[in-house]
């Protein structure tokens, strides 16, 4: 209680936690990043990108992205 009560002096916004499967899909997007990141460098060391792994990468990233707004109410 002591701790709400210093929260709401130093005016922060109380919000309630996340749903849980937030954390799971925040946990996929870091593994997509990742992933995304090993293609761009293998394409800066080669001259070349794999563009199928890329395009795979990108659409499996803007399907978290949407799961992470729904989880979180931002539609």
């Amino acid at each position: 209680m002591s701790a709400v009560m210093r929260l709401c002096i130093d005016n922060t916004t109380i919000r309630a936690a996340p749903p849980l499967e937030y954390h799971t899909l925040i946990a996929e997007l870091r593994r997509i990043g990742g992933n995304l990141n090993q293609i761009a460098h293998i394409a800066n060391s080669t001259g070349q990108i794999n563009a199928a792994a890329y395009m795979k990468e990108a659409a499996e990233m803007r399907r978290v992205v949407l799961a992470i707004r729904t989880a979180v109410e931002l539609r």
